[in-house]
């Protein structure tokens, strides 16, 4: 009797193992959620037009100047998960300053453009360069432009934009999509501007890379440990954006930071947005962070796993 009542037993264990094992798995992927992101205007805004359009703008905060894109990087409470910054003010912050942020990759590149004035090329008015301490100054003493006149620095692209519409310079430097705003002024105007010489091409062709670097992603370690997936997902719409997506920015232009769609639009190829692994282009970075004197950057940069 005692055997039949263990054999019973086992036959409703065993029932009971199948039973389980023929339950379906939860499976189910969660779907990732929006980080917080800080960004400074123009070029590197419009490389969060997708995450916003799928996100909308609530997690995004885009600023205007350097100081509050330094004063997050060196944040210990890490505000922001991800900030967009210039990638020599990421990468100093990190190796210099304790900052508890890595480097993720580029997001926009180098957009600088020499311009002349026709009618003004052989006087003496000056060049109008900007940024003589920021990236623009450091790119131009890299390079030989054979500028015949004394150079005038201005602090704002906008400013250069003034002295060559009201032609008060010979030639200057201007950044998309300013310039692409600056031409179409000048030909309303009846100014002749053209453009003579991409310094992207020109710092390509003296130091053997791919362009330079200029705008790039940084992650905080913590989202980075704690929301890798989230982060995969910033990282992809920012991949993903194509020159058709500007279109969205329409009714927001004052929030990226930019005068006009159509001004984006035709400015979108030069302004050279495009996201690029930092693990992926080291020889590109190590061209453009030497000129400020930075090296063995390898730490900042979030290992490929």
């Amino acid at each position: 009797m005692k055997k039949i009542h263990i054999i019973a037993l086992l036959i409703l264990t065993l029932a009971g193992c199948a039973s389980r094992a023929a339950e379906p798995e939860n499976t189910a992927v969660e779907e990732p959620q929006a980080i917080s992101v800080l960004a400074p205007t123009g070029a590197p805004a419009l490389s969060l037009i997708r995450y916003i359009d799928k996100y909308g703008d609530a997690t995004v905060t885009i600023s205007n100047g350097a100081d509050a894109l330094q004063a997050a990087l060196l944040n210990e409470e890490m505000e922001y998960d991800a900030v967009i910054a210039p990638v020599n003010l990421g990468v100093n912050l990190i190796l210099n300053k304790g900052s508890k942020y890595k480097l993720a990759g580029v997001v926009s590149w180098g957009n600088l453009y020499l311009v002349e004035n026709d009618d003004l090329s052989d006087s003496d008015l000056p060049a109008a360069f900007f940024g003589e301490s920021a990236v623009p100054g450091k790119v131009v003493a890299a390079l030989d432009l054979n500028i015949k006149q004394e150079i005038q620095w201005y602090a704002a692209v906008s400013d250069v934009s003034a002295a060559l519409l009201s032609g008060q310079a010979s030639c200057g430097i201007l950044a998309e999509p300013l310039l692409s705003a600056t031409l179409a002024k000048a030909s309303q105007e009846g100014v002749r501007l053209s453009v003579v010489s991409d310094l992207q091409e020109l710092f390509s062709m003296k130091y053997g890379t791919d362009g330079y670097p200029q705008a790039a992603l940084f992650i905080s370690e913590s989202a980075w440990d704690k929301k890798r997936a989230d982060v995969e997902d910033l990282i992809l719409c920012i991949s993903d954006l194509r020159s058709e997506d500007v279109e969205k920015i329409e009714g927001h232009e004052e929030f990226y930071g930019v005068l006009s769609v159509s001004i984006v639009a035709k400015a979108f190829e030069g302004m050279n947005v495009h996201y690029v692994a930092a693990d992926t282009c080291k020889k590109e970075l190590a061209a453009f962070l030497d000129l400020f004197h930075i090296s063995d950057f390898d730490s900042v940069i979030i290992a490929d796993e």
